[in-house]
Formats: structure tokens, C-alpha cells, sequence
């Protein structure tokens, strides 16, 4: 299998000339849109009774018209009605070899429903029946994606290639271009490019992969934007949300507050966004790899900065949704899930909303007339359920 390094010239020299250029004018200041606007909004809970087993270690996803809660310790998937009716609990821990050892993150398409633990990806139909399993193949890629990264290396001194990127994702961003291409975020480090001591690898190395529908890579696409070159370094943050709709790819970078708008070919088109309110992007910077991987470095970087975080991208009623991260003032916080959150709504392009939403609060999906967030998962308090909210959209 061939891999092919993608870079899209337009995209390029878009983002190198900083977080403006080509930029969408969104006409409103976040804090004005604050003061006016929140009446208009509605949002409540959705509660679940518990399934027979629940650690409070999980995922809540939104698929078809029913939500799942995926029990990562049990490695069960419980189905629950819009309305919180509690419906069958399938799979659970099991040791052979095609069975689901460990779980993620779950998604569906056309149907199938899958479930991923690097690098296992495990395909069942509607019943959870297994139909295959299958592993994220970057094949013979890697001494191409090499050499082309960095030709001056040795093998020897070559110790990494891309890999899935899944952490700290609560869900990790994925998307299906076609029926035949699915997205993933990659990251990449080698002793010789880093995130963690290397400007060059802000400048070179790419943000996403391109799989096909046996999860081998096809390409390897995507930039970093030029507002990372502003720091010496800040790996904590080096982490690509996106969503794909309607032919377009959104995409987004947690120190960025600008949404990249790529057409179905990965050509660049536009980008918009507006600043969030009350930000901590007071990055604390770090320039070796023993100081960023520090844990109390990681833990200011998640819970106590700001940042940008899920782009979602809805064709029906037309708007996209950001959730961003304000930093806690609170030094001896370690978790992002003590990190507040604020929630912007784009309609248009244009920034519309902008709003306080709880700490945990993950968009997974909308049924009309209701957007629903993971965010009750509660171990301590034996409680899980949803959110979910409305607002008034004018013409």
C-alpha cells in the first residue's frame, strides 16, 4: 500500500500568514453577544438509570435515535431512549482474539457500529454482532513519511511515525468524508522532530490522517497554524478538533481561536471565529521534552489554560457549534474537567451566541428540536445522563 504526503499549497500559505488571512468578518465581540442574548436560550438534563454495572469511566454517544453509554471499565454499551428510558446493555470484557478486550470510543456508520482501542477497531452490525476486526494500518508508510519529513535522519535515530492520536479527547474527533474516507487526528514524533523542542515540527508535520474503509492510511493531510510559532513550545496544547458536513472540513487548534474551512479535496477556503471571553492563554511555554511531559506541567496546561476544543458542524439548522476552555483560577487544579467551559454557537459564519455550559459538556449530536452534550457521568454521585438544549435562531 502506498501513502502520499499531502501538502495543499493554498492551505499552506494560508496558515503561515497567520490567524487573519482569508478571514470571515463575524461583526460581534463574544462579551456583547454574553449580555444580550442568553434568554433565548434553553437547556436541561436528560437522567438515565444505571445499567447493572457502571464504573463512572465512560463515554456518552448519540447514534441513530438512540444514546449509548460506553462503560470503558466494563466494556459494555448500554442503549438508552432520547428521553432516558434505559433499553439493552451489549458486549462486556472478553479474552479472545476477535473479541473487545478494551474500549474508547464508539461511533456508527451506514449502520455498522464500531468500537476502537488503538489500534483495534472492532465492526459490528445493528445487533452487535461482529462482523470484522481490524487494526489502523499505517503500513509501509513509514520509512516514505520519513524521508520525506526529514531526510538528513538515520534509521537508527528514527524511532516514530505517525500514530492516532486519542488523548486527551474525552471522544476523539472523527469523520467520514464519503462513504470510503474516514478521518482521524495523527501525531508524529521522532527525536529529531517534536512537539516538545523542534520549531520545524510546527511547521512541517500534519494534523490528519485519511483512511480507508479497512483503516489503512490513504494520506496524510492537514497543517498547524502559524500561532503556535509564537510559542517555544507548548505541546500540552497540540491538539486538532474538527467535523466534516456538507463538503466541507472544519477544522480547529485549541491555542487558535479561528475555524479552518477546507472544501472535500483538502483545498483551503476560508476561516472565521471569534476570541472566546475570559480566556487564560497566559501559555505556560516549555522548550525540553522532560519539562513538557512535567505532569505539573500537563495538569496547568489542562485545567488551569484556556483553550479551544470540539468543532461541530450541523447542515440542519445550519450552525456550528465550539466548546472552549476558560482556564480555572484555581492553581491547585490538575483536570480539564475542572476546567470551565463556554459554549459558542455559529450561524452563517457569524458568532450568535456565547454562553457558560457545565465543566463536562461534549456535543454528540442533534434531534430536533434538541442539541444533546455527554456530560453526566458521575461515579462518586451514581448518576449519568444527558444534556440537552435549544435556542432561538433570528432570520
Amino acid at each position: 500500500m502506498r501513502i502520499y504526503i499531502v501538502f495543499v499549497a493554498v492551505a499552506v500559505l494560508a496558515l503561515l500568514h497567520g490567524c487573519t488571512s482569508k478571514t470571515k468578518n463575524t461583526g460581534r465581540s463574544s462579551a456583547n453577544l454574553l449580555e444580550n442574548n442568553t434568554d433565548s436560550v434553553y437547556i436541561d438534563s436528560v437522567l438515565f438509570s444505571l445499567p447493572r454495572e457502571y464504573s463512572g469511566n465512560g463515554i456518552i454517544q448519540l447514534m441513530g435515535d438512540s444514546i449509548y453509554f460506553v462503560d470503558r471499565m466494563y466494556t459494555t454499551i448500554t442503549a438508552y431512549s432520547l428521553d432516558g428510558a434505559i433499553g439493552k446493555t451489549n458486549l462486556g470484557r472478553g479474552e479472545g482474539p476477535n473479541e473487545v478486550t478494551d474500549v474508547l470510543f464508539v461511533w456508527r456508520h451506514k449502520g455498522d457500529n464500531y468500537v476502537y482501542f488503538p489500534p483495534k477497531v472492532w465492526r459490528f452490525n445493528s445487533d452487535w454482532q461482529l462482523i470484522k476486526q481490524y487494526f489502523t494500518n499505517f503500513g509501509a508508510s513509514m520509512r516514505q513519511t520519513e524521508e520525506l519529513l526529514y531526510a538528513t535522519t538515520t534509521n537508527e535515530e528514527t524511532k516514530a511515525v505517525y500514530t492516532v492520536q486519542f488523548g486527551p479527547y474525552t471522544m476523539m474527533p472523527l469523520a467520514y468524508m464519503d462513504d470510503e474516507r474516514l478521518l482521524f487526528p495523527v501525531a508524529y514524533g521522532t527525536p529529531h522532530l517534536n512537539a516538545y523542542e523542534k520549531v520545524q515540527y510546527y511547521q512541517k508535520v500534519h494534523t490528519l490522517g485519511q483512511f480507508n474503509s479497512d483503516f489503512e492510511v490513504i494520506q496524510i493531510v492537514g497543517n498547524k497554524p502559524s500561532c503556535f510559532l509564537g510559542y517555544r513550545f507548548i505541546p500540552n496544547h497540540d491538539y486538532t478538533y474538527f467535523d466534516y458536513s456538507d463538503n466541507k472540513l472544519f477544522v480547529g487548534f485549541e491555542p487558535d481561536s479561528l475555524i479552518y474551512v477546507y472544501d472535500k479535496d483538502m483545498r483551503f477556503l476560508y476561516s472565521f471565529g471569534r476570541s472566546g471571553i475570559d480566556m487564560n492563554m497566559d501559555y505556560l511555554e516549555t522548550s525540553t521534552i522532560d519539562e513538557g511531559l512535567k505532569n505539573e506541567n500537563y495538569y496547568r496546561a489542562r485545567a488551569q489554560e484556556g483553550y479551544y476544543e470540539y468543532v461541530n458542524y450541523f447542515k440542519t439548522p445550519g450552525v456550528l457549534l465550539r466548546t472552549y476552555k476558560t482556564g480555572t483560577r484555581d492553581s491547585n487544579a490538575k483536570y480539564s474537567i475542572e476546567n470551565p467551559t463556554r459554549l459558542q454557537v455559529y450561524k452563517d459564519e457569524e458568532l450568535v451566541y456565547d454562553f457558560p455550559v457545565e465543566k463536562r459538556f461534549r456535543i454528540i449530536g442533534y434531534r430536533e428540536p434538541y442539541f444533546y452534550a455527554d456530560g453526566i457521568v458521575d461515579e462518586e454521585k451514581d448518576r449519568l445522563g444527558v444534556y440537552r438544549f435549544r435556542f432561538d435562531l433570528k432570520d
